[in-house]
């Protein structure tokens, strides 16, 4: 078995606009040596024997480290540059040796982003997946191009029923499944069962809102998840006392709470409880996604982990409830209504407790969705805003809250009418200067 060399070079205090020069000496391959350089803002590699600068890329944010590895098994060093992107990700960029040209080539990622949690790759190219618990891993096909080769996620189910379970999906280079399976911890999970933790589940042909039937379960009916999708559904097995074994998918989120019994009559975001305030979203013809959580109860809130879903009904009173995306942690002290509306010359102002989301809802071209966009990441991982599957129409909207540590209550917001589809505002992708 041939070993793994990796050279990991940790680069301290490299910020935007510095101007020393620093120089890591690595070996290409046996007998040419090369070093990388960074000036000012731009990466270089330099082969010892010609001397010539290649560029690799100017630098966008603060440098972690860079790793040197055959990264493909060709035989020849490849250079890998770690840059801080957020404050739990780093941007992964990834350069191939060409031996025919003698230069480093950037690895078409095939528009997937290398994302990590940890400050370097150590010979696995790997994306987590932002808006979940889970990640991607890439393998290289024969002509040395990428593809993904496993994917896991931990589906957005009910703490207290199934514990953590991670869903496992292994491809091949034609990007089929070869192979699916559940895992807790370090073991797989054979048969995977729950129960219906609400008093209604409706079931449906496909995993999409068009695909309801008549079927559902009740409260406490057993069943088998066999599959998951989108980390919004899962496929299901259950006995039917007339039918035998029965197949279905259910919507992830009718198991947080029951859709049919959600009394949003009551609403009132001034009631002396905790609430969720949800703006006005229609301004110069476009969508804001502007959500705050209040304290106006007499004791402190406290939400250690905890989702966003949103509720949608239309005229005729039907309703399609999806999950958006996990809560931050809240902890949030008792706060009084006149510190939190209030009026002025400038007209009427709002302060929550905590402020979840205040972005543009945008549509992006490429990906035919509407995403809920704040230009500070990749594309992939800003949250899909409305799922393209929901029938357009005239709806009435609101944000329910739960938390997903136990059951408890959820939190629903005042309503607003809304129309899907939203209007299509393209992205506009800012570029970052220096």
């Amino acid at each position: 078995m041939r070993l793994l060399v990796c050279l990991l070079f940790f680069v301290s205090g490299v910020q935007n606009g510095w101007t020393q020069e620093s120089i890591m000496e690595f070996e290409i391959h046996e007998g040419e040596r090369a070093n990388i350089q960074i000036q000012d803002i731009q990466v270089l590699v330099e082969r010892e024997s010609n001397k010539e600068r290649q560029l690799l890329m100017k630098l966008i944010s603060g440098m972690e480290n860079i790793e040197v590895m055959d990264i493909n098994k060709d035989g020849f060093q490849d250079i890998v540059l770690h840059l801080k992107w957020t404050k739990e990700y780093n941007q992964t960029h990834v350069f191939i040796y060409n031996q025919h040209t003698a230069e480093y080539e950037p690895l078409n990622t095939q528009g997937y982003p290398l994302l990590t949690k940890e400050p370097y790759l150590n010979g696995r190219l790997t994306s987590v997946h932002t808006n979940d618990n889970g990640w991607s891993e890439f393998s290289f096909n024969s002509d040395k191009e990428i593809y993904k080769s496993l994917e896991v996620r931990s589906f957005n189910f009910p703490y207290w029923l199934i514990g953590e379970i991670y869903f496992y999906k292994e491809y091949n280079v034609q990007g089929e499944v070869i192979d699916s399976y559940f895992l807790s911890g370090r073991y797989e999970v054979v048969n995977l069962h729950a129960q219906v933790d609400v008093s209604k589940v409706d079931l449906y042909k496909e995993p999409s809102y068009f695909g309801k039937t008549k079927g559902y379960l009740i409260f406490d009916d057993e069943f088998r998840i066999i599959d998951v999708q989108d980390g919004r559904w899962i496929k299901i097995s259950y006995d039917s006392e007339t039918h035998g074994e029965i197949q279905a998918w259910i919507n992830l989120a009718e198991l947080w709470v029951d859709k049919h019994s959600l009394d949003t009559s009551i609403v009132d975001t001034r009631n002396g409880k905790v609430n969720i305030s949800f703006l006005y979203p229609y301004h110069s013809d476009m969508f804001y996604f502007t959500i705050g959580v209040n304290n106006m109860s007499a004791y402190p809130f406290v939400l250690k982990q905890g989702r966003i879903l949103i509720l949608l009904e239309n005229r005729e009173g039907k309703r399609i409830l999806y999950d958006l995306y996990s809560a931050m942690p809240l902890d949030l002290p008792p706060k009084s209504l006149r510190d939190t509306y209030g009026q002025n010359e400038e007209g009427n102002w709002y302060v929550p407790g905590a402020l979840l989301d205040d972005n543009r809802v945008e549509w992006d071209e490429q990906l035919q969705k509407f995403l809920i966009f704040d230009n500070i990441d990749f594309v992939d991982t800003y949250p899909e805003f409305i799922p393209t599957t929901i029938p357009e129409g005239q709806y009435n909207m609101y944000v329910v809250m739960v938390n997903s540590s136990y059951p408890s209550e959820p939190i629903i917001s005042n309503v607003q009418e809304v129309r899907i589809p939203l209007p299509k505002t393209p992205i506009e992708y800012i570029e970052e200067t220096n």
